[in-house]
């Protein structure tokens, strides 16, 4: 199955510059888990906008990245527009490109699969036969 890896941004800080509480990250981050099954939180980055009024805000985001099926895109925005009126923010950034995510299965130990990519592999040796062990015709 093919997933969208659907991304939005979470802001540090609210619009009034105060920090965001750990429990409402920590409740996002639960919820992504329970609903998802997994997330990615990439590096902060610095982030500007401007609002229809002309204000600009500057803020300081975490991106979220969340592989969804298709089909669950909408259940992702909505948790994150909710998440966008809790937090009292005027616009919430979110990306749903087309599926294009593979979730590749691997086994549970690299031996499984033949060794360990990072082990180099060992020559085989001929063996010599010294003169006394060759065969008699």
């Amino acid at each position: 199955m093919r997933l969208c890896p659907c991304r939005f941004h979470l802001p540090l800080t609210d619009n009034h510059g105060q920090p965001i509480a750990p429990d409402v990250i920590v409740a996002l981050q639960r919820q992504l888990l329970t609903q998802f099954g997994g997330f990615t939180i990439h590096a902060t980055s610095q982030g500007r906008w401007q609002s229809r009024e002309g204000r600009i805000y500057q803020e300081e985001v975490v991106i979220y990245e969340v592989a969804v099926p298709e089909d669950q895109i909408t259940l992702l925005q909505d948790i994150v527009i909710r998440l966008g009126w809790q937090l009292g923010q005027r616009g919430m950034y979110f990306d749903a490109p087309p599926p294009s995510v593979s979730i590749i299965d691997l086994p549970e130990t690299q031996e499984t699969a033949g060794g360990k990519p990072d082990e180099p592999r060992q020559k085989k040796r001929a063996r010599r036969r010294g003169k006394k062990n060759r065969p008699t015709s």
